[in-house]
């Protein structure tokens, strides 16, 4: 729990995929994380998630993803959430409804090297390489 708001993170292996997909209709949000555009794509580590309140801009989470899937428990409303990896942040509108489970997929390109040591914030991109 951080900020109030109950969240679950992992999705690694295919098992810990398989159970976070299970229950994921138990949760108000599903937020997926990826590097390519694979089925399920290259899984960054440490994703910094910033949750706002689309209208009053108000901080409602701040937590770090350590899987390629977070899930939450929000309250209804309409979310700007902010994912970032090594320093490349991507932004998504988020809304949530009683019932339901929202989804929101984050995907860097491929051509992003994220640097794999832990805490480094240094992104090198190839302004050639060709994306997949």
């Amino acid at each position: 729990m951080v900020d109030g708001v109950e969240y679950m993170c992992g999705g690694a292996s295919k098992d810990e995929a398989r159970f976070m997909e299970m229950v994921a209709p138990r949760w108000a949000a599903t937020l997926e994380f990826a590097l390519g555009q694979t089925s399920r794509g290259v899984s960054p580590e440490d994703v910094k998630v910033l949750v706002r309140s689309k209208y009053t801009g108000k901080q409602v989470m701040e937590a770090t993803a350590t899987g390629p899937l977070m899930l939450t428990r929000l309250e209804p409303g309409v979310y700007e959430v902010e994912a970032t990896v090594g320093g490349v942040t991507l932004t998504q509108l988020l809304t949530v409804f009683n019932g339901t489970t929202a989804n929101a997929r984050f995907v860097w390109p491929s051509n992003i090297d994220v640097p794999a040591l832990a805490g480094r914030t240094v992104v090198t991109q190839d302004a050639t390489a060709s994306r997949q």
